[in-house]
């Protein structure tokens, strides 16, 4: 299961005939190094228990290749890596927890084959800041940190634009949005064209992704300049 802090749940079973004494599992992430472990000591027959182990940030950093391996044994058997241990990929994962996110052939869409988590469930999109860019056309961007999730979905996930009063809109897909450094963080700009006849009307943008709508922003280029002017070393408005 899934949960918050990079908390790892396993579910535990002994299907064998016998009870079981010494039950350890370990996490490791070659195979050999034991990043976690903890100790069951007992396990009846047909009985079943809950670990839980918790991965700092530094130590799910350090996992090659997002790689973990959950390795379980008892006083029943000897360590036999094949038959007793199994593979978690954490290279998609959430910051709220780890998932393993697996794209469902039927519905296209993606669900976490460890805790059977939809991923539109996952999805967030914060604004953290505005600039502007100047070339052949004004634009306005919203730069924007994501979850890992709408990552994962890029292809379905855009910011869609409307000017305040119009019924027209125009999106901007998250594959085509630009990957910048914003004040340490990864973050998302997605480009507004503004008319310069337009720069005082608000534009009002919105993240979606399949079915999920996120919180609607409203700004204009008159907006963001003000904001320059009275606060110059403003980190929102680089």
């Amino acid at each position: 299961m899934c949960n918050d802090d990079y908390n790892i749940e396993c579910i535990l079973k002994n299907n064998g005939y016998q009870n079981a004494d010494n039950v350890a599992i370990s996490f490791n992430s070659n195979g050999d190094d034991i990043i976690k472990e903890s100790e069951i000591e007992h396990l009846n027959s047909g009985e079943t228990c809950t670990v839980s182990v918790e991965l700092t940030a530094d130590e799910y950093a350090c996992i090659s290749d997002k790689t973990l391996y959950c390795e379980v044994t008892s006083s029943l058997s000897e360590s036999d890596y094949g038959n007793n241990s199994k593979t978690i990929d954490l290279n998609k994962t959430t910051a709220d927890g780890i998932h393993n996110w697996v794209k469902d052939e039927k519905s296209g869409k993606y669900i976490c084959s460890i805790c059977g988590k939809k991923i539109e469930d996952d999805y967030s999109g914060e604004l953290k800041g505005l600039s502007l860019s100047l070339s052949d056309d004004i634009g306005l961007n919203f730069v924007m940190q994501l979850s890992d999730s709408l990552l994962i979905d890029k292809d379905n996930a855009y910011v869609e634009f409307t000017p305040e009063g119009s019924k027209k809109s125009t999106c901007v897909y998250l594959k085509d949005a630009d990957k910048v450094n914003y004040n340490g963080s990864d973050c998302y700009s997605f480009k507004c064209r503004v008319n310069a006849a337009e720069m005082t009307k608000k534009v009002n943008a919105v993240l979606h992704c399949n079915d999920w709508t996120g919180q609607t922003y409203s700004y204009s280029v008159y907006d963001y300049a003000s904001k320059i002017l009275a606060e110059p070393e403003s980190s929102e408005y680089n």
